[in-house]
């Protein structure tokens, strides 16, 4: 074999292995690249689903535990009148939070049932039944307060990071690396 032949038989064989390098390069980044997507679209379906679950975690926070104080607010609507400005300025301090004194939430009882007994044909049944609740509700709507001011927040969010990614697959978006 001449040295010409020789020549043009090692260049095709490193012209090969160069290719098969840059092919399996190519490859191998593709193939991490598809893993990261997909490692990426689990973290993205996970933040999704800790969102709605603290979304609706707030709602139950905010529209089911209060509902003696909606409640509460109701019938101090239909209780309020123009010709009783004691007793709906009491009313309009019951809350939530309630910032009435024993004293005043005392003289709002008697208030209460005056309203109840004493005004005859003056108030419809509706509002004679909403001052005989008021005073039940009210004392539920302040148990249920303490009982939420008491408890500790039983939910806590961890997250999990698999041991796929490490620092050298550059983490998950939106966490910050050490380094």
């Amino acid at each position: 074999m001449d040295s010409a032949m020789l020549i043009t038989w090692v260049t095709i064989v490193f012209s090969g292995f160069v290719s098969f390098g840059f092919a399996f390069f190519w490859y191998r980044l593709s193939l991490a690249r598809t893993e990261r997507e997909k490692m990426e679209a689990k973290y993205a379906a996970i933040v999704l689903r800790v969102d709605t679950m603290d979304r609706q975690l707030a709602l139950v926070g905010h529209d089911v535990v209060p509902i003696s104080a909606a409640l509460q607010q109701m019938l101090i609507k239909e209780l309020t009148h123009f010709h009783t400005p004691v007793m709906d300025a009491l009313m309009a301090r019951l809350g939530p939070p309630s910032t009435l004194s024993e004293e005043e939430e005392a003289k709002l009882l008697r208030l209460l049932k005056e309203r109840e007994i004493d005004m005859g044909d003056q108030i419809s049944d509706s509002e004679r039944d909403a001052a005989h609740i008021l005073p039940v509700i009210m004392k539920r709507a302040k148990a249920e307060a303490l009982a939420l001011s008491e408890r500790p927040s039983a939910l806590q969010t961890v997250a999990i990071l698999p041991p796929e990614l490490d620092e050298s697959t550059g983490g998950y978006p939106g966490i910050p690396q050490d380094g």
